[in-house]
C-alpha cells in the first residue's frame, strides 16, 4: 500500500507527521507524506496526520482507513466422511483459494476445533503462499475410534486477516460381525464358463461408509490368495446398498446385464474362496466353498463344480429381506440362488423390515436464536404413537436451536422391543442472523458541532462498529461504538460504508449517503468609493464597492443592478466588472441633485445570497 499526502497554502517544503490517533498497522508515515507498507490487522483507523510548512505554520487533515481483512475461502463445505470402520482412516480433500487481489500466505498447520476435533487430522497445504485468486488443497483425514457420529471445525487463516472454517462429519461404525459390509451374492462359474463371474457387497448398515481402497481377494483350493480388484477412492456404499465386483475377461467374462461397479481379470477357482478386506489388509468378511480355500466361514458351500450355469449363493434372507444375516458360517449364512440376481451402486435399495427415514436428517443453515423442526440432538420429541402395526409408521420432531456458531451433529438411535435397532444422523448448523445496520440523521450543517450514533439490530449485542469503505467528511470522526462526531468542514456530499459485528462475530453493513450542507447565508457589509461625484460635467466616472463578507465558507460577490433618480438612465451607467462600474456625474437644473444605487449580491458556498445596496449621490452644488 502506498498513498501521498499533499498540502498547499504554505511556503513548502512540508513536513508530515501524525498528531493524533494511528496510522494501520505495518504502515508508517514518512516526514514526506508519504503513507506506505504492508498492513497487517483488519480494522478501522483514525488518524490526523499535520504538515508544517518551511515558516513554521501548520495544518492538520483526519483521515478514516478501513483496512479488509483477505479473504480466503475453502471447499466443499461441509466436509463429509460417511460412516468409517473404527479405526480405518478415511481421506478427503479441501481446496483453498485466496481470493484477494494480494498475495497472502497460509497459516499453518492448520488447527481442528470441536468435540470430535481428536478423530480428524489436516496435512499441510500442497503450497502456503497463495498469489491473488490462486488456489491450492489440503488432505483432511478422519480416523474414528468409537461408534458415532462425529464433528469438528477446521479452521484456516492466513496473513492480512483472512480466515474461513469448514465443518468436518463423520460416524464411526464399530467393525464386528454383522455390523458392516458383507459378501452378499457371488458366483465362481456362469453361463459362459470359469471367467463368467462375480461377487457382490452389501453394507449392512443404516449409514454410507466410505469403501475408497476397499479390495476384492481370491483364493484356490490350495489356500493361494491374491488381490483381484481395489474400490476406487471417493466411492461411498449406500446404507443398505450394493457394489458389484465382475470378471471382465474378453468374450468369456460376466455375462450379467447388470453393470459392474469394479472390474478384475484374475479369476477365482471354482473351488477357492473370496473375501472383502479394509485398505489396510483387515478381513471384514469371507466365504468358501472347499476347505483349502484360504478364504471361509464355518462350514464351508459345495462347489458347483465345471458346470456352466446362471446360479450361485445369496446370503439370507435374500430377495426383499436383504441380505443382513451373518453367524460367521457359511453354510447356514447362504443359500443357492438361480438364476442369480446381483446388484450394483445403482441398484434400487431394498430396506430393512424395521426403518427409519431419513437416514441423515439434516437442518441446514439455522440463525442463532431460531428453531428449525428435523434438526439436531438438543431436543427431541415423543413418537405419534408408541405400537406399530404391520407396514405402519409414526413420526417424531427432532428441533435445533442452535447457541452458537457452527456445527451441529448427532447420533439418533431409534430401538423397537423386539431387539431392532436404527440409526440416524442428525445434523445441522448454527449460522449469523441477519444484521441491521441504521445508519443517523443524512446531513450536517457545515462549521457546527454534530453528534449522532449508528446502531445495529437483528444479532446480539454489543456491537463493534468500524468503516469498510469510502472517507468521512474532514472534521468528523467515527468512534468503534457507532458515533459520528464532530465539526465538519467541507461542504458536499459523501458516501462510505459501515459494518456492524455481534459479539458472535456476525456482521452486517450499511451503505451510506452523508450531506454536509451550509443553510446560512452570509453577513454582509457594502460601500462604495467614490460615494459622491463632483463637478456635474457630464463625463463618466469610476467607482469601486467594497463587501466585507460574514460567513463560515468562501464568499463571491458582484454587482447584480444599478438604478438612478433624476432622470437618470441606463445609458448613464455601465458594470466593468464584479464590484465596479462607471456612472455619469450629471443632474437636472432642479431638484437637490441625483442619486445612483447599485445593488450587490454576495453569495456563499453553500448557494446562500445576500443583497446589499450602495448609493452614490451627485449634487445639484456644493451649498451646505
Amino acid at each position: 500500500y502506498s498513498r501521498t499526502i499533499t498540502a498547499s497554502g504554505g511556503v513548502s517544503p512540508y513536513s508530515f507527521s501524525i498528531s493524533a490517533g494511528a496510522v494501520p498497522t505495518g504502515l508508517a508515515l514518512s516526514t514526506g507524506g508519504v503513507l506506505s507498507g504492508s498492513p497487517t490487522a483488519a480494522a478501522t483507523f483514525n488518524f490526523t496526520v499535520q504538515a508544517a510548512d518551511a515558516l513554521g505554520c501548520a495544518g492538520s487533515a483526519s483521515y478514516s482507513v478501513p483496512i479488509l481483512a483477505a479473504q480466503v475461502t475453502a471447499t466443499p463445505n461441509p466436509v463429509d466422511f460417511g460412516a468409517v470402520p473404527n479405526g480405518s482412516p478415511a481421506s478427503r480433500t479441501v481446496t483453498i483459494t485466496n481470493n484477494s487481489g494480494f498475495t497472502v500466505t497460509l497459516g499453518t498447520p492448520f488447527s481442528i476445533t470441536g468435540t470430535g476435533s481428536a478423530q480428524f487430522s489436516a496435512g499441510l497445504p500442497a503450497t502456503a503462499t497463495l498469489a491473488a485468486g490462486a488456489s491450492t488443497t489440503a488432505d483432511v483425514t478422519f480416523t474414528p475410534t468409537s461408534f458415532g457420529a462425529k464433528t469438528a471445525t477446521l479452521n484456516i487463516t492466513s496473513t492480512a486477516g483472512g480466515s474461513t472454517s469448514l465443518t468436518l462429519n463423520g460416524s464411526g461404525l464399530n467393525v464386528s460381525v454383522g455390523h458392516t459390509v458383507l459378501i452378499s451374492e457371488f458366483r465362481f462359474r456362469g453361463p459362459n464358463g470359469a471367467s463368467d463371474e462375480f461377487v457382490e457387497i452389501y453394507n449392512n448398515t443404516d449409514l454410507p461408509i466410505d469403501i475408497s481402497g476397499y479390495t476384492l481377494r481370491g483364493s484356490n483350493n490350495a489356500g493361494t490368495v491374491g488381490v483381484r480388484a481395489t474400490v476406487a477412492g471417493g466411492t461411498m456404499l449406500p446404507a443398505h446398498g450394493h457394489l458389484l465386483f465382475t470378471n471382465s475377461t474378453a468374450t468369456t467374462g460376466y455375462s450379467g446385464s447388470v453393470p459392474g461397479n469394479a472390474t478384475y481379470t484374475t479369476g477365482i477357482t471354482d473351488d477357492g474362496g473370496a473375501a472383502i478386506a479394509r485398505p489396510d489388509g483387515t478381513l471384514l468378511d469371507q466365504v468358501g466353498v472347499s476347505v483349502g480355500s484360504a478364504y471361509k466361514e464355518g462350514i464351508t458351500l459345495a462347489s458347483f463344480g465345471s458346470t456352466n450355469a446362471d446360479k450361485g449363493y445369496e446370503r439370507k434372507p435374500g430377495g426383499a429381506g436383504g441380505s443382513t444375516q451373518d453367524t460367521g458360517d457359511n453354510s447356514t449364512d447362504f443359500v443357492v440362488r438361480s438364476p442369480d440376481d446381483p446388484q450394483n451402486l445403482a441398484s434400487a435399495i431394498v430396506p430393512p423390515l424395521f426403518t427409519v427415514s431419513p437416514d441423515l436428517d439434516d437442518a441446514g443453515s439455522v440463525a442463532l436464536g431460531a428453531s428449525a423442526t428435523n434438526a439436531d440432538q438438543f431436543s427431541v420429541g415423543a413418537p405419534a404413537t408408541n405400537s406399530l402395526g404391520a407396514s405402519s409408521s409414526t413420526t417424531v420432531d427432532v428441533t435445533l436451536t442452535p447457541s452458537t456458531l457452527g456445527a451441529k451433529s448427532a447420533l439418533l438411535t431409534v430401538t423397537s422391543p423386539t431387539g431392532g435397532t436404527r440409526t440416524v444422523t442428525l445434523a445441522g448448523a448454527g449460522v449469523c442472523p441477519a444484521i441491521a445496520v441504521m445508519a443517523p440523521l443524512s446531513s450536517a450543517e457545515f462549521g457546527v458541532a454534530y453528534s449522532d450514533a449508528f446502531t445495529a439490530s437483528g444479532g446480539f449485542a454489543p456491537y463493534l462498529f468500524g468503516m469498510t469503505s469510502g472517507l468521512l467528511p474532514a472534521g468528523l470522526t467515527f468512534a468503534p461504538d457507532g458515533h459520528l462526531t464532530g465539526t465538519p468542514s467541507s461542504l458536499g456530499t459523501f458516501t462510505f460504508s459501515v459494518q456492524a459485528t455481534d459479539t458472535n462475530g456476525c456482521q452486517g453493513t450499511a451503505d451510506v449517503t452523508f450531506h454536509v450542507v451550509d443553510t446560512t447565508p452570509p453577513v454582509v457589509t457594502a460601500a462604495v468609493t467614490p460615494a459622491g461625484v463632483w463637478p456635474p460635467n457630464k463625463k463618466m466616472v469610476g467607482v469601486i464597492v467594497t463587501v466585507n463578507a460574514l460567513d463560515l465558507t468562501t464568499t463571491t460577490s458582484h454587482i447584480v443592478s444599478i438604478a438612478g433618480n433624476d432622470g437618470a438612465t441606463a445609458a448613464d451607467w455601465t458594470i466593468t466588472g464584479p464590484l465596479t462600474a462607471e456612472i455619469r456625474a450629471d443632474r437636472t437644473g432642479g431638484g437637490s441633485g441625483r442619486t445612483y444605487r447599485l445593488t450587490i449580491e454576495t453569495t456563499d458556498a453553500g448557494g446562500n445570497s445576500t443583497t446589499s445596496t450602495v448609493a452614490v449621490f451627485v449634487p445639484h452644488d456644493q451649498r451646505k
